[in-house]
């Protein structure tokens, strides 16, 4: 800092030594106004030292920012990278000044959402630019527009099936709490696709439509990705045992109820009904619980499997989560949850007792 001061001293206007200065005031003594005003004083005695320069932009845009400023912030990261667009901390620092503006001041929604709106149409798979969209229209109540804003991640990664992700049973927070993750899913989908299992077993499946294949699809993905999330959060994963049993046994709770919501596609297409004969509607129940089950013990399995082998979690740390899986899965409370799910849709059975039915 003396060697600036003595710079400066010497010629006051000098500008290699108004923008260190300014730069160190900042990064190492968090003095953003007087970071400003020694920038500006460059900018001011010499126009054309940003060229120079390029960091002017950010260090000064920086500054407002710490200041609250966010208005002058975002005008000059506009300014920075018109002069050069190349600058990626200076794009990374216009994206954090409109999320807190926004929060900050709830006038800004507009602009904020304007912004991330046109950098999805620049990159769609850019997850944060995503993330804040969905968060200033549920904020501002356009809780509609917030859902297609989430569900738009998918066909952002050209997956072209119908998205029910609204229909999941998932928050909208675990909804976005899961997109930096698809990518992964879908690797995981292409390896272990859907209706593998069904297929596979036919005879014993009920009649099934697209509407199970994509409900469950959707469904699943957000599954995957918060068990992604979870996992990947574990430091040291070798020493998480009791962490990672936690983490499957939420999995497999979270699959249940990923097959049970879909399973009510049986309910709305008909197979089970008020109509149906009591001894024969007793019979479908059972496939259905059945069949549900099967399909989550599958689907958990493969999920646990993958997301644990690309984490490269050890085998003594893994291995008590799978037998959490196979435990909670052929439980009780699984099978009730399917039946609780379709006669919500079907309302065949007594609300007080809805595994009276499957025990008959």
């Amino acid at each position: 800092m003396k060697c600036f001061d003595r710079a400066l001293e010497i010629d006051p206007t000098l500008p290699q030594a108004l923008v260190s200065k300014g730069i160190s005031m900042l990064v190492d003594f968090d003095n953003p106004s007087e970071a400003i005003g020694l920038i500006n004083a460059a900018l001011e005695a010499h126009p054309d030292c940003c060229v120079r320069f390029p960091q002017v932009w950010y260090t000064l845009a920086e500054a407002h920012r710490r200041l609250g400023d966010y208005e002058q912030s975002q005008g000059i990261t506009r300014r920075g990278l018109l002069h050069d667009p190349g600058q990626k901390d200076l794009r990374k620092l216009r994206h954090r000044v409109y999320s807190e503006w926004w929060r900050f001041d709830a006038q800004a929604a507009e602009a904020a959402a304007h912004f991330f709106r046109e950098r999805l149409d620049q990159e769609p798979l850019d997850y944060s630019a995503r993330l804040e969209l969905a968060a200033i229209y549920e904020s501002t109540g356009q809780c509609s527009d917030a859902w297609e804003i989430v569900e738009g991640a998918f066909s952002a990664l050209d997956i072209s099936r119908p998205v029910y992700l609204r229909e999941s049973g998932f928050s909208l927070a675990e909804c976005c709490s899961a997109l930096n993750h698809l990518p992964h899913y879908l690797a995981f989908r292409e390896r272990y696709p859907i209706e593998r299992f069904w297929t596979s077993n036919g005879e014993s499946c009920p009649p099934l439509g697209h509407g199970f294949e994509d409900r469950l699809y959707s469904a699943l993905a957000i599954v995957f990705c918060m068990a992604l999330s979870e996992l990947a959060s574990l430091k040291p994963r070798s020493s998480s045992t009791s962490k990672v049993r936690k983490i499957a046994q939420t999995l497999s709770s979270r699959v249940v109820q990923c097959t049970s919501g879909a399973s009510t596609i049986l309910a709305t297409s008909g197979w089970i009904s008020r109509e149906i004969d009591r001894q024969e509607l007793a019979e479908r129940f059972g496939v259905a619980v059945s069949f549900s089950n099967e399909v989550a013990i599958w689907e958990s399995m493969h999920q646990w499997g993958w997301i644990t082998g690309i984490l490269f979690i050890p085998d003594k740390v893994k291995e008590p989560g799978i037998k959490v899986l196979a435990n909670l899965l052929v439980s009780s409370e699984a099978a009730a949850s399917v039946l609780i799910e379709i006669n919500k849709v079907a309302r065949v059975i007594p609300d007080e007792d809805p595994t009276e039915e499957r025990q008959q």
